[in-house]
Protein backbone atom coordinates (compact mmCIF):
# COMPACT_ATOMS: atom_id res chain seq x y z
CA UNK A 1 0.00 0.00 0.00
CA UNK A 2 2.64 1.95 1.09
CA UNK A 3 4.48 1.88 -2.61
CA UNK A 4 1.29 2.82 -4.29
CA UNK A 5 0.39 5.63 -2.24
CA UNK A 6 3.80 7.01 -3.06
CA UNK A 7 2.99 5.94 -6.77
CA UNK A 8 -0.31 7.91 -6.59
CA UNK A 9 1.36 11.09 -5.11
CA UNK A 10 4.31 11.27 -7.65
CA UNK A 11 1.86 10.82 -10.70
CA UNK A 12 -0.52 13.66 -8.89
CA UNK A 13 2.70 15.43 -8.71
CA UNK A 14 4.17 15.36 -12.40
CA UNK A 15 0.41 16.50 -13.17
CA UNK A 16 1.07 19.21 -11.31
CA UNK A 17 4.27 20.06 -12.90
CA UNK A 18 3.05 19.71 -16.36
CA UNK A 19 0.01 21.89 -15.63
CA UNK A 20 2.00 24.72 -14.34
CA UNK A 21 4.20 24.51 -17.06
CA UNK A 22 1.44 24.91 -19.29
CA UNK A 23 -0.01 28.04 -17.62
CA UNK A 24 3.52 29.62 -17.79
CA UNK A 25 3.33 28.78 -21.56
CA UNK A 26 -0.06 29.80 -22.37
CA UNK A 27 0.44 33.51 -20.00
CA UNK A 28 2.36 35.27 -22.53
CA UNK A 29 -0.24 33.98 -24.80
CA UNK A 30 -3.31 35.60 -23.20
CA UNK A 31 -1.13 38.90 -22.64
CA UNK A 32 -1.08 39.32 -26.05
CA UNK A 33 -4.02 38.99 -26.99
CA UNK A 34 -5.34 41.02 -23.87
CA UNK A 35 -3.17 43.73 -25.36
CA UNK A 36 -4.30 43.27 -28.82
CA UNK A 37 -7.80 42.48 -28.91
CA UNK A 38 -9.53 45.38 -26.70
CA UNK A 39 -13.32 44.74 -25.35
CA UNK A 40 -14.19 48.54 -26.80
CA UNK A 41 -15.39 47.81 -30.24
CA UNK A 42 -15.03 50.47 -33.07
CA UNK A 43 -17.90 52.04 -33.26
CA UNK A 44 -17.83 54.80 -35.99
CA UNK A 45 -20.87 57.21 -34.28
CA UNK A 46 -18.24 60.38 -32.94
CA UNK A 47 -15.36 58.79 -33.44
CA UNK A 48 -12.51 60.98 -35.12
CA UNK A 49 -9.58 59.36 -36.59
CA UNK A 50 -7.05 60.75 -38.03
CA UNK A 51 -3.88 58.69 -39.90
CA UNK A 52 -2.03 58.03 -42.92
CA UNK A 53 -0.47 55.69 -45.02
CA UNK A 54 0.86 55.11 -48.30
CA UNK A 55 0.72 52.77 -51.29
CA UNK A 56 0.78 52.08 -55.21
CA UNK A 57 -1.24 54.82 -57.70
CA UNK A 58 -1.49 53.89 -61.47
CA UNK A 59 -2.66 56.87 -63.94
CA UNK A 60 -4.80 55.93 -67.48
CA UNK A 61 -3.81 57.71 -70.22
CA UNK A 62 -7.18 59.56 -71.87
CA UNK A 63 -7.31 57.72 -75.66
CA UNK A 64 -3.58 55.68 -75.44
CA UNK A 65 -3.59 52.39 -76.39
CA UNK A 66 -1.28 51.52 -73.52
CA UNK A 67 -3.77 52.55 -70.64
CA UNK A 68 -1.04 51.35 -68.04
CA UNK A 69 1.60 54.15 -68.90
CA UNK A 70 2.12 55.62 -66.11
CA UNK A 71 2.74 53.96 -62.74
CA UNK A 72 3.95 54.99 -59.06
CA UNK A 73 3.62 55.10 -55.53
CA UNK A 74 1.95 57.69 -53.32
CA UNK A 75 1.78 58.76 -49.58
CA UNK A 76 -1.96 60.21 -47.42
CA UNK A 77 -3.04 62.04 -45.10
CA UNK A 78 -6.61 61.55 -43.69
CA UNK A 79 -9.21 62.81 -40.97
CA UNK A 80 -12.39 61.44 -40.42
CA UNK A 81 -15.25 61.68 -38.91
CA UNK A 82 -18.34 60.03 -37.57
CA UNK A 83 -21.45 61.19 -38.14
CA UNK A 84 -24.08 58.49 -37.11
CA UNK A 85 -22.99 54.89 -36.35
CA UNK A 86 -23.10 54.48 -40.43
CA UNK A 87 -22.19 57.99 -41.78
CA UNK A 88 -19.22 59.92 -41.89
CA UNK A 89 -17.32 62.66 -43.09
CA UNK A 90 -13.39 62.41 -44.97
CA UNK A 91 -11.20 64.95 -45.88
CA UNK A 92 -7.67 63.91 -47.38
CA UNK A 93 -4.56 64.60 -49.25
CA UNK A 94 -2.15 62.81 -51.05
CA UNK A 95 1.10 63.23 -53.70
CA UNK A 96 1.87 60.27 -55.75
CA UNK A 97 5.54 60.47 -57.84
CA UNK A 98 5.36 58.57 -61.04
CA UNK A 99 8.94 57.92 -62.53
CA UNK A 100 10.09 58.70 -66.24
CA UNK A 101 8.29 56.81 -69.11
CA UNK A 102 7.22 57.34 -72.86
CA UNK A 103 3.68 57.92 -73.41
CA UNK A 104 1.84 55.69 -76.71
CA UNK A 105 -0.54 58.36 -78.02
CA UNK A 106 -2.93 58.21 -81.04
CA UNK A 107 -1.73 59.74 -84.08
CA UNK A 108 -4.26 60.64 -87.33
CA UNK A 109 -2.17 59.35 -90.77
CA UNK A 110 -3.45 57.68 -94.12
CA UNK A 111 -3.32 54.07 -95.25
CA UNK A 112 -2.20 53.22 -99.03
CA UNK A 113 -5.08 54.11 -100.11
CA UNK A 114 -5.25 57.59 -98.84
CA UNK A 115 -7.75 56.73 -96.17
CA UNK A 116 -7.54 58.78 -93.20
CA UNK A 117 -6.37 56.19 -90.13
CA UNK A 118 -5.44 56.18 -86.04
CA UNK A 119 -2.09 54.92 -85.26
CA UNK A 120 -0.13 54.88 -82.09
CA UNK A 121 2.76 56.17 -81.88
CA UNK A 122 5.24 57.43 -79.06
CA UNK A 123 4.65 60.76 -77.73
CA UNK A 124 7.15 63.26 -76.02
CA UNK A 125 9.17 61.58 -73.08
CA UNK A 126 8.10 62.38 -69.37
CA UNK A 127 10.86 62.52 -67.35
CA UNK A 128 8.67 63.23 -64.25
CA UNK A 129 5.22 62.98 -63.19
CA UNK A 130 3.60 64.08 -60.08
CA UNK A 131 0.01 64.32 -58.48
CA UNK A 132 -1.06 66.58 -55.82
CA UNK A 133 -5.02 65.77 -54.23
CA UNK A 134 -7.14 67.25 -52.03
CA UNK A 135 -10.73 65.26 -51.33
CA UNK A 136 -13.54 66.07 -49.09
CA UNK A 137 -16.21 62.92 -49.39
CA UNK A 138 -18.24 61.07 -47.58
CA UNK A 139 -18.77 57.46 -45.89
CA UNK A 140 -20.94 54.70 -45.32
CA UNK A 141 -19.52 52.24 -42.51
CA UNK A 142 -20.60 48.74 -41.22
CA UNK A 143 -19.89 48.51 -37.25
CA UNK A 144 -18.78 44.36 -37.46
CA UNK A 145 -16.94 43.58 -33.95
CA UNK A 146 -13.33 45.33 -34.42
CA UNK A 147 -13.46 45.13 -38.22
CA UNK A 148 -15.04 48.58 -39.95
CA UNK A 149 -15.68 48.12 -43.78
CA UNK A 150 -16.64 51.10 -45.34
CA UNK A 151 -17.98 52.50 -48.86
CA UNK A 152 -16.13 56.21 -49.62
CA UNK A 153 -17.77 58.55 -52.25
CA UNK A 154 -15.87 62.17 -52.77
CA UNK A 155 -15.01 65.47 -54.89
CA UNK A 156 -11.42 65.68 -55.62
CA UNK A 157 -9.15 68.40 -56.99
CA UNK A 158 -5.70 67.10 -58.25
CA UNK A 159 -2.98 68.71 -59.65
CA UNK A 160 -1.08 67.18 -62.24
CA UNK A 161 2.65 68.02 -63.44
CA UNK A 162 4.66 66.90 -66.21
CA UNK A 163 8.25 67.31 -66.43
CA UNK A 164 9.14 67.28 -70.13
CA UNK A 165 12.58 68.20 -72.07
CA UNK A 166 11.01 71.93 -72.78
CA UNK A 167 9.14 72.49 -69.80
CA UNK A 168 6.76 71.44 -67.25
CA UNK A 169 3.21 71.46 -68.10
CA UNK A 170 0.79 71.40 -64.82
CA UNK A 171 -3.26 71.05 -64.79
CA UNK A 172 -5.81 70.85 -62.76
CA UNK A 173 -8.28 68.56 -62.74
CA UNK A 174 -11.92 68.15 -60.87
CA UNK A 175 -13.27 64.72 -60.60
CA UNK A 176 -14.90 62.10 -58.60
CA UNK A 177 -13.15 59.40 -55.80
CA UNK A 178 -14.82 56.10 -55.44
CA UNK A 179 -13.37 53.72 -52.53
CA UNK A 180 -13.76 50.47 -50.99
CA UNK A 181 -11.92 49.75 -47.47
CA UNK A 182 -11.95 48.38 -44.21
CA UNK A 183 -10.12 49.40 -40.72
CA UNK A 184 -9.32 47.22 -38.64
CA UNK A 185 -8.96 47.74 -33.98
CA UNK A 186 -5.66 47.07 -33.53
CA UNK A 187 -5.71 48.68 -30.31
CA UNK A 188 -7.76 51.06 -28.39
CA UNK A 189 -7.18 53.92 -29.92
CA UNK A 190 -5.43 52.43 -33.28
CA UNK A 191 -6.72 51.07 -36.52
CA UNK A 192 -4.93 49.59 -39.88
CA UNK A 193 -6.39 49.07 -42.58
CA UNK A 194 -6.48 49.42 -46.49
CA UNK A 195 -8.77 50.30 -49.01
CA UNK A 196 -8.62 50.20 -53.16
CA UNK A 197 -10.49 53.66 -55.35
CA UNK A 198 -11.10 55.01 -58.52
CA UNK A 199 -10.44 58.94 -59.59
CA UNK A 200 -12.40 59.56 -62.57
CA UNK A 201 -11.28 63.24 -63.61
CA UNK A 202 -14.17 65.41 -65.33
CA UNK A 203 -12.33 68.27 -66.96
CA UNK A 204 -10.00 67.11 -69.33
CA UNK A 205 -7.41 69.56 -68.46
CA UNK A 206 -4.36 66.83 -68.84
CA UNK A 207 -4.11 63.66 -70.67
CA UNK A 208 -5.23 61.61 -67.81
CA UNK A 209 -8.70 60.16 -67.49
CA UNK A 210 -8.42 58.54 -64.16
CA UNK A 211 -6.60 56.87 -61.47
CA UNK A 212 -6.30 53.82 -59.44
CA UNK A 213 -5.00 53.67 -55.98
CA UNK A 214 -4.40 50.70 -53.54
CA UNK A 215 -3.08 51.83 -49.94
CA UNK A 216 -2.59 50.95 -46.72
CA UNK A 217 -3.05 53.28 -43.54
CA UNK A 218 -3.09 53.98 -40.22
CA UNK A 219 -5.05 55.85 -38.05
CA UNK A 220 -5.29 57.18 -34.61
CA UNK A 221 -9.11 56.94 -33.23
CA UNK A 222 -10.76 59.08 -30.46
CA UNK A 223 -14.01 58.28 -28.92
CA UNK A 224 -15.51 61.76 -28.53
CA UNK A 225 -18.05 60.55 -26.46
CA UNK A 226 -15.81 59.18 -23.87
CA UNK A 227 -13.98 62.32 -23.78
CA UNK A 228 -17.45 64.12 -22.98
CA UNK A 229 -17.92 61.44 -20.05
CA UNK A 230 -14.48 62.22 -18.70
CA UNK A 231 -15.55 65.57 -18.39
CA UNK A 232 -18.61 65.29 -16.51
CA UNK A 233 -17.22 62.68 -14.21
CA UNK A 234 -14.81 65.55 -12.91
Amino acid sequence: MTIEKAKRAEARLRSSLREAALLRAVAPLVLVAALSCPDATLAFDKQLGVGAGGGYSQLFRSGSSDPLSAHGVGATAHISFGLTDTFGITFAGGMAWFGGYVPVIPASTTDENGDPITEHVNGPEISELTVWDLEIGGLYAIDVSRVVPYFELGAVLARVAEKQAAAEVVDLEVGMRICLGFDYLLLEHMSIGAAVGMDTFFTGQSQYGSRFLFLARLTVVWDLRELGRGDDTE
